[in-house]
C-alpha cells in the first residue's frame, strides 16, 4: 500500500490520466434517492473497451468491492448486479454512499488478484487507505490507462 503522504489523490490522478479520451458512467437505475429495503440497479457505460471495477463506500465509510476486471465493449451497458441472485438492498446506516466506477484498457491486479467477479466483497480497509490502495493499482501499469466516474446515492428511512 503507498504511504498516504505520498498517495496522489483519484481526482488529480484522474486529471494527468485523461488524455485517452475515454469515458465511463455509472448511474442508479432506481434514481439517487432510495428507501430502506428498496433494491438496488446500476447502470455502467463506456465509450471505450476495458474492464470495470466498481466500489463502493456506504454512510459508515464501509469499503466493498462490487465488480473488478468485468470485460465492457465500447458503446455497450452493463447492469450490476450482473447476476440476478445478487441483490443490493438499501439498508442502515442511512445517509449518502459513494459508488465508483473506473475503466482500465486492460485488467488490473486488482483487491482480490487479476481474476473476474461480480460478487460483492467487503474490503477491511478505512476510506484513506481504499484511495491509496486504489491509486497504487491504477498507477502500476504506465500502458494501462484508466478514467474514472462516481455517483452518489442517498438512503433514507
Amino acid at each position: 500500500m503507498a504511504p498516504a503522504a505520498q498517495a496522489a489523490s483519484l481526482r488529480d490522478l484522474a486529471v494527468a490520466n485523461a488524455e485517452h479520451g475515454a469515458r465511463i458512467s455509472v448511474s442508479a437505475l432506481n434514481g439517487r434517492r432510495m428507501e430502506e429495503g428498496e433494491t438496488a440497479r446500476f447502470r455502467i457505460e463506456s465509450n471505450k473497451t476495458g474492464f470495470v471495477h466498481l466500489y463502493v463506500r456506504n454512510a459508515s465509510g464501509r469499503m466493498q468491492l462490487w465488480m473488478e476486471n468485468v470485460p465492457i465493449r465500447a458503446g455497450r451497458k452493463l447492469q450490476y448486479p450482473m447476476d440476478p441472485s445478487i441483490k443490493i438492498r438499501a439498508i442502515a446506516p442511512f445517509g449518502d454512499d459513494e459508488i465508483v466506477a473506473v475503466l482500465t484498457r486492460f485488467q488490473v491486479d486488482g483487491f482480490i488478484g487479476r481474476r473476474m467477479t461480480s460478487s460483492p466483497t467487503e474490503l477491511d480497509l478505512d476510506v484513506r487507505e481504499f484511495e491509496d490502495e486504489l491509486a497504487t493499482i491504477l498507477t502500476a501499469d504506465s500502458k494501462n490507462p484508466w478514467v474514472w466516474a462516481r455517483t452518489v446515492v442517498t438512503v433514507r428511512e
